[in-house]
């Protein structure tokens, strides 16, 4: 992918009905890292809880472009997505997640972890042998 090339995000968010949600965070993050924001998912306090979560799920599993999930704060998604079988499932296939208040990402997949771990054991395997 070039470098000028933007990656779509959605955001999830949690935020207390008496306040307007402040979005700039956010936005400055997603600008500095180089993401589009295609959708916002906002869940308000005293609503069914968890109602836009499902709706971002259904999203991204119809958007298989989208693999990047923008959070101020955890907000329990963790727990969310893990319980969730689609939302488990996606964190598998690379979601990455971004909690951007602590500037980082939670979740990413296991797969490239695994390969470079096996690409380590094999030069090391390689190396004892000479």
């Amino acid at each position: 992918m070039p470098r000028s090339a933007k990656l779509p995000a959605v955001v999830y968010a949690w935020v207390r009905s008496d306040r307007p949600q402040d979005s700039s965070l956010i936005d400055d993050y997603a600008r500095m890292c180089r993401f589009v924001i295609t959708r916002r998912f906002v869940d308000r306090a005293g609503s069914r809880p968890g109602r836009q979560l499902q709706a971002m799920l259904a999203y991204l599993r119809q958007n298989s472009r989208c693999r990047v999930l923008l959070v101020e704060k955890t907000y329990g998604v963790y727990r969310e997505l893990l319980r969730d079988v689609d939302g488990a499932a996606l964190l598998q296939r690379g979601l990455q997640v971004h909690v951007v208040r602590e500037n980082v990402v939670v979740f990413v997949s296991t797969a490239p972890r695994r390969k470079f771990i096996r690409q380590v054991a094999g030069h090391m395997r390689r190396s004892a042998l000479r």
